[in-house]
């Protein structure tokens, strides 16, 4: 993606007059850019959109095994919308592709003006009830690009649970934009299940107002490139936003957690934490900065990143960074980096258990403080037994620490 706007003028024939201004305001993905220092973006390769939507054996197969019951599910597949594959919802509407109504206030670079002009579908949310939602999207092939709204109406509590499987060399991208009102509350919960060869771009934009909760949680596990930002504004008083999420990464993968949490008034709330498992050659980039604007008194925020490195070749970059305009708060960040304690693993072992399902036991404890604000017992079980799964493939040296 040397030339990202020569990518969007191959690929679509009609194009915002301004574009080239546009371009200029969101520079192509490099390493001078601090944002992206620890992605290798000279691998980032968008080919054509995706154009299959054929329901073969092998994506049904797919979408039997990762749907869930306990919520209505919307399924996507290579950028378009499946109706017959979902759910009805009053609360939904498909994002077409001529739909271009998107703030560009928050895009980051290229990749979001690419997924606004190239994406043919997403999914636009106006929930107005308590429900649970399920969104599947599924990448088989070439490019995918998605453009999404989410709104919460007052008082209401949500849940939306995001699903995204990718298989061969396929690309997706998505953005999008999520407005919780007065007292409302939404739970989003994310996690990828990507081949080694493919690559994930997630940009989220939310505004979370007075009396209004935002949790997250996401998860990352295989030895893709995945790329994950979430800009969060708390705009009015007593806003909070509670965001988590755990990578489980090995092999040649790349993860980048990129959070801007901005604090522009007073009395607000935010917590981070993430945490995770590098072994083999994989990366993972941690970017956080909680921006604390001069009126903003009376901010609570707390941020932390907790890492185990299973290899000497696995590589950890991580910089929690707080900006404090003003002396009324109360902010804390950090971050550490270990492995387990032999003498967790020996007490395991002096009560019979096999030193293989001894690290195995710690290393799920070590993910379960984050997957246990998972209330749904389906979806809890549907990370934790991705987790279980993938953690297979790890052989922990324990003399290594």
């Amino acid at each position: 993606m040397q030339n990202i706007f020569e990518y969007i003028q191959q690929n679509k024939a009609s194009l915002p007059e301004n574009l080239e201004e546009k371009m200029e305001l969101f520079p192509t993905p490099n390493r001078k850019l601090e944002a992206w220092k620890y992605f290798p973006v000279k691998d980032i390769k968008f080919s054509a959109p995706a154009t299959n939507n054929t329901v073969d054996d092998k994506v049904q197969a797919l979408i039997d095994k990762h749907k869930v019951t306990s919520a209505k599910t919307l399924v996507f597949l290579n950028g378009s919308f499946l109706a017959d594959q979902s759910d009805k919802l009053s609360s939904f509407q498909e994002v077409k592709e001529d739909d271009c109504e998107f703030s560009e206030d928050d895009f980051e670079s290229s990749i979001d003006l690419a997924t606004l002009y190239l994406g043919k579908s997403g999914f636009s949310l106006e929930l107005t009830s308590n429900e649970s939602i399920q969104v599947l999207q599924i990448a088989t092939e070439a490019t995918s690009f998605y453009k999404n709204r989410v709104v919460v109406a007052e008082g209401v509590e949500a849940s939306l649970y995001e699903t995204q499987v990718l298989i061969n060399e396929a690309s997706l991208s998505c953005y999008t934009e999520c407005n919780l009102a007065k007292a409302s509350n939404l739970k989003y919960f994310s996690k990828s299940v990507a081949s080694e060869n493919s690559q994930v771009f997630n940009n989220a934009n939310v505004n979370i107002v007075a009396q209004a909760k935002f949790e997250s949680l996401v998860l990352d596990t295989d030895p893709a490139r995945i790329r994950r930002r979430a800009s969060v504004n708390l705009l009015e008083e007593t806003a909070e936003a509670d965001l988590k999420g755990f990578y489980l990464v090995n092999k040649k993968a790349v993860v980048n957690h990129k959070l801007d949490i901005n604090h522009m008034v007073p009395n607000c709330i935010s917590k981070q934490l993430y945490k995770g498992i590098l072994d083999d050659a994989s990366r993972v980039s941690f970017d956080g900065i909680v921006d604390v604007a001069e009126g903003a008194v009376g901010t609570d925020s707390e941020q932390l990143n907790k890492s185990m490195l299973f290899s000497n070749t696995a590589e950890l970059d991580t910089r929690p960074q707080l900006e404090i305009y003003n002396d009324d708060v109360t902010c804390a960040h950090g971050a550490t980096l270990g492995g387990f304690n032999t003498d967790e693993v020996f007490y395991l072992q002096s009560r019979c258990i096999p030193e293989d399902q001894a690290v195995a036991m710690l290393a799920f404890g070590f993910a379960e403080d984050i997957f246990t604000e998972i209330e749904d017992e389906e979806i809890h079980a549907k990370f934790s037994e991705q987790f279980v799964d993938r953690f297979k493939d790890y052989k922990v040296e324990l003399n290594e620490f």
